[in-house]
């Protein structure tokens, strides 16, 4: 089953796996962020409605949909130096995908 999940309007991510025994989380907010100030996105923030207990990432789950004028590819689930939150343990409802995208563009 597919869920799809607009991310700041800009793009649609489509992540498959959820079996339809079991109900999708829902994202409350997302972000752009620019961890290393090098002028590039490198990881967009996800936050849900319920806490994260696993983050597995398997490319072939995760698609981008551009529908702005900045490209981006999804390269794995992991979050920035410092951040606080993004555990994947069950402690915290945010999740960090690392990014590749088009410099000094944010939408």
């Amino acid at each position: 089953m597919k869920k799809y999940i607009k991310i700041l309007s800009i793009f649609a991510l489509t992540f498959m796996g959820a079996t339809s025994a079991f109900a999708a989380d829902t994202i409350t907010s997302q972000e752009f962020i620019d961890a290393d100030l090098d002028g590039t996105v490198d990881h967009i923030k996800l936050t849900f409605d319920n806490n994260i207990a696993q983050c597995d990432y398997e490319a072939g789950d995760w698609v981008v949909n551009v529908t702005g004028d900045i490209n981006i590819g999804i390269t794995g689930i992991g979050k920035p130096a410092g951040a606080v939150d993004g555990s994947c343990n069950g402690t915290d409802k945010v999740v960090y995908l690392t990014v590749t995208a088009d410099a000094n563009k944010t939408g």
